[in-house]
C-alpha cells in the first residue's frame, strides 16, 4: 500500500504542467468546467440551508481534525463516549452520532464503521471549507443521514504554491502539514498534495494513572488531480491515506501484558481504598486500550457538458479501512470495505426548470476477527455484507426571483446480512420510497426563509453504533428492521449592511430506533419496536460588525429530548449552549476568542442513576452527582502577520482549565467497572504556537 500510494503521488506531482514560467503560472485564473456549472447551479443544491465553516476559520480555530474543525458550530455537538479510547460522536440537530453522514467532495466515502474512530482521525489537510447541511435529505447521495451531512470540501489547485503550516504545544501537542498545488496547461491540469502528522499526548487531570484522553497519533497524505480533457470534459481524481493510533489507559504505558498474556479484569481492588478518584494499583494491561487504523481511498469522477442545457456526470469511489485493537485484554480487528457507484444527468427542461435523474449504488463489507470473543467465547461476531442500489429524481423549480422549490423522490432497496447470523439470509431486504422537499422563499433583498421536509432511512450496521467498544460479555445482533425517520425544519435569515441575524428549527420523528438491550447474559443490537423517538431543537446566532476592524457574535441553542431517548445516548449532550464569538482584525494582527456557557442536566436521565465512586466488595459507595454544573470555556487565537507570507500564531483551548469535577470512571451497583461517566470537557488547557508560511 504504502509503495503504490508513493507512486501515485509521484505520478502526479511528475504530470507536465505546461511550459510557462512561474510568474505566468501565478497570473492564471482557474476555472474549470465542474465550477462552472455550480455557478449555473446545475451541480449545487443551493436551496439547501447550508452552513459553512471556512478554511480560514479553521485556521482560527487551531483544529488538526474533522471533530475540532465543527466543535460549538450551531446545530453540532461532540460526545465523548469514552475516556480511555476517546471515541468521539458528532451530534447533528441532537441526533445520535450513526445519524451523521461525512461525504468528501459530495462523495459518501464514510460510514458508521469507520467513523467510530475516524472521526477524530480526519485530518484538515488540503480541505478548503466544511459545509453542514442539517435535517435528512440534504444531500441525493446520502438519504442515511438522518441527522444531517457535513461535506469535506477539497482544495483545488487555483495557482502555484506551497503552505507550511508547523505548531507544538504542551502535553506533547504537535502537528505539521504540508500543501501544494501546481496548475499549468493554461489552468487545464491541476494538482493538491498535502500531508499531515498530529499527535496529541495523554491527559489525567485527576490523577488517578488513568487517562481521560488517550494519545493520538495520525498521518495522512492526500493527492487531487484535476483536467479538463476538453471543453466539455473534467476528470477529478482523489485518493487519500491515512493511519491512526491510538493508546489509552495506564499513564504509565512502558510496561503492561502483552495479548498473549492473561489480563485481569479490573475491580475494586484496583484502585486504592475501592475509590475510581483514587491511584489505580492494578494490572495496567487491564485498562490499556490500543487501536491502528489504517484507511485508503480513492474516487474518480468525470462531468460532461454536452451542452448549456444538459450535462452528465459519473462517479466511483472505494474505501478500504483496517482496525487492529485491544480492549483491556481482548482482541479485535476488522476489514471494512465500501463501494459507491453514481451516474446522473441534469437538464434544464425550461428557464424555470432543473431536473436531475440518477442511479446509484452502495456496498459496504464488514469481516471481523476476535480470538477472545469469537474463538474462546463462542460469540457471533458483528461481520455484515450491505447492498443498496437506489435511483432518484429530483426537480428545481425556479417562477421567480422571490421563491426556489426543490423536490426529489428516492428509491432504494436496502439489503442487510449479518454473515454470521444463521437464521435466515438476510436479516433486512426492504424497498423505501423516500420524498423530500425543499423551499426558498426571499420575502425581500434582506430577508428569507427555508422550510424543509425529509424522510431518512438506515440499516443499522454495527454493535459499535450503540455501545461502547466491546463488552466482556461479548455481543450479539438481532437487527430486522430498517430505522425511519420523518424531519421537518425551518430557518428565517435576515442579512443587514453591519448585522446578519439567523433562527433555526427542527423536529424528527425516528422509528425503530436501534439500541444495545442489556437486560440478557448478552447485550444485543435491537429494534426499539414500541415506541417511536422525537428530537427537536431551536438556535439562533447573531452577528454585528461593530466596526470594519471588530466583530461580535452570539450562538444561542436549546434541543428537546425524550427521556427514552436520552438513554440511548452514548453520554450525556448538551441541552443548552450559549457562544459568544469575538474577532478583531487590525494591520497585522488577528485576534478571535470564543465563549461556550453549557447548561446543567439532570444525569439520571442519560442511565447514570447507577455510577458510584466506590465499591468494597459488596456494596457501593459515594454516588455520582445527579446533576452536572453550568460550565464555562474559552478559546482564543491570536495571529501576527509578520509578512505577507508567514503568520506567526499562538493560543489556547479551554484557556482557564476547566474539566469535570467527577471522574468518568465509575462501578455499578454490581461492581462492574466502566468509563463513560462524562457530560463535560476531560481535556484541560491546551497551550499552543505555530508558523504558518505560503510560498
Amino acid at each position: 500500500m504504502k509503495i503504490s500510494l508513493l507512486l501515485i503521488l509521484f505520478i502526479l506531482f511528475s504530470i507536465p504542467q505546461g511550459q510557462s514560467s512561474p510568474e505566468e503560472l501565478e497570473a492564471v485564473e482557474v476555472s474549470d468546467i465542474n465550477e462552472n456549472l455550480k455557478r449555473t447551479g446545475q451541480l449545487k443544491d443551493s436551496i439547501v440551508k447550508t452552513e459553512v465553516v471556512t478554511a480560514e476559520k479553521i485556521q482560527k480555530k487551531n483544529a488538526q481534525n474533522l471533530v475540532q474543525a465543527i466543535e460549538q458550530e450551531p446545530g453540532l455537538q461532540v460526545l465523548n463516549g469514552c475516556s480511555i479510547c476517546g471515541i468521539k460522536r458528532v451530534q447533528i440537530n441532537g441526533l445520535r452520532g450513526e445519524y451523521t453522514t461525512v461525504l468528501v467532495d459530495e462523495v459518501p466515502l464514510h460510514s458508521t464503521v469507520s467513523s467510530y474512530y475516524g472521526f477524530e482521525s480526519l485530518g484538515t489537510l488540503g480541505i478548503a471549507s466544511l459545509e453542514v447541511s442539517r435535517g435528512p435529505g440534504a444531500s441525493l447521495s446520502a438519504p442515511e443521514a438522518i441527522g444531517g451531512v457535513i461535506n469535506v470540501v477539497t482544495l483545488k489547485a487555483k495557482e502555484n504554491k506551497t503552505i507550511i503550516d508547523v505548531s507544538g504545544g504542551n502535553n506533547d501537542y504537535k502537528n505539521l502539514t504540508v500543501v501544494t498545488t501546481a496548475v499549468g496547461d493554461n489552468g487545464k491540469r491541476r494538482t493538491t498534495l498535502a500531508g499531515q502528522y498530529s499527535k496529541q499526548g495523554q491527559w489525567d487531570k485527576d490523577n488517578n494513572g488513568i487517562n481521560e484522553i488517550p494519545v493520538r497519533d495520525t498521518r495522512s497524505l492526500m493527492a487531487k488531480y484535476s483536467q479538463d480533457l476538453n471543453e466539455k470534459l473534467n476528470m477529478d481524481i482523489r485518493i487519500n491515506a491515512l493511519r491512526a493510533h491510538i493508546f489509552g489507559g495506564p499513564m504509565n504505558h512502558g510496561t503492561f501484558e502483552t495479548i498473549n498474556q492473561p489480563t485481569p479484569a479490573i475491580d475494586f481492588n484496583s484502585f486504592i481504598n475501592g475509590d475510581v478518584r483514587k491511584k489505580f494499583i492494578g494490572a495496567p494491561g487491564s485498562t490499556a486500550e490500543i487501536i491502528d487504523v489504517d484507511r485508503n481511498e480513492g474516487t474518480l469522477k468525470l462531468t460532461h457538458a454536452t451542452n448549456s442545457m444538459l450535462n452528465l456526470g459519473a462517479t466511483i469511489s472505494y474505501a478500504l479501512g483496517k482496525q487492529d485493537s485491544w480492549y483491556e485484554g481482548a482482541d479485535y480487528k476488522n476489514t471494512n470495505e465500501a463501494l459507491f457507484y453514481d451516474v446522473k444527468t441534469n437538464i434544464n427542461t425550461n428557464e424555470s426548470n432543473l431536473l436531475t435523474l440518477g442511479l446509484d449504488y452502495k456496498k459496504e463489507t464488514l469481516r471481523s476477527k476476535s480470538h477472545t470473543f469469537f474463538e474462546l467465547q463462542g460469540r457471533d461476531s458483528d461481520s455484515f455484507d450491505y447492498h443498496a442500489p437506489g435511483m432518484y429524481i429530483q426537480d428545481i423549480w425556479i417562477p421567480n426571483d422571490n421563491l426556489e422549490v426543490s423536490s426529489a423522490l428516492r428509491l432504494n432497496q436496502i439489503v442487510t446480512d449479518f454473515t454470521d447470523k444463521d437464521v435466515k439470509k438476510n436479516e433486512i431486504d426492504d424497498v423505501i420510497i423516500a420524498p423530500r422537499v425543499h423551499i426558498l422563499w426571499r420575502h425581500n433583498p434582506g430577508l428569507d426563509s427555508r422550510f424543509a421536509y425529509g424522510k431518512g432511512y438506515r440499516s443499522p450496521l454495527t454493535f459499535f453504533e450503540s455501545e461502547h467498544g466491546l463488552l466482556d460479555d461479548g455481543f450479539d445482533m438481532d437487527i430486522e428492521k430498517l430505522e425511519t425517520s420523518d424531519s421537518f425544519t425551518y430557518s428565517l435569515n435576515r442579512n443587514g449592511e453591519k448585522s446578519t441575524t439567523t433562527l433555526s428549527g427542527a423536529w424528527t420523528k425516528v422509528k425503530d430506533i436501534a439500541f444495545v438491550d442489556n437486560t440478557g447474559t448478552t447485550p444485543v443490537l435491537i429494534n426499539l419496536d414500541d415506541k417511536d423517538v422525537e428530537v427537536a431543537n431551536v438556535d439562533a446566532s447573531f452577528g454585528y460588525k461593530v466596526t470594519p476592524e471588530l466583530k461580535l457574535g452570539i450562538v444561542a441553542e436549546k434541543y428537546f429530548y425524550q427521556n427514552r431517548y436520552k438513554k440511548l445516548l452514548i453520554t450525556a449532550a448538551v441541552e443548552e449552549r450559549v457562544s459568544l464569538l469575538m474577532d478583531w482584525d487590525k494591520g497585522a494582527w488577528d485576534v478571535n476568542s470564543t465563549l461556550t456557557w453549557t447548561g446543567t442536566r439532570d444525569l439520571h436521565d442519560y442511565g447514570y442513576e447507577d455510577h458510584y465512586n466506590t465499591f468494597d466488595g459488596t456494596n457501593p459507595g459515594s454516588k455520582k452527582d445527579r446533576y452536572s454544573p453550568q460550565f464555562f470555556t474559552v478559546d482564543v487565537n491570536v495571529s501576527y502577520e509578520l509578512n505577507k507570507q508567514t503568520n506567526l500564531y499562538f493560543g489556547a483551548k479551554n484557556l482557564f482549565d476547566y474539566t469535570q469535577t467527577e471522574s468518568p470512571l465509575y462501578f455499578n451497583s454490581n461492581g462492574d467497572f466502566d468509563v463513560a461517566h462524562t457530560w463535560g470537557p476531560l481535556q484541560g488547557r491546551q497551550l499552543y504556537a505555530g508558523l504558518k508560511s505560503v510560498f
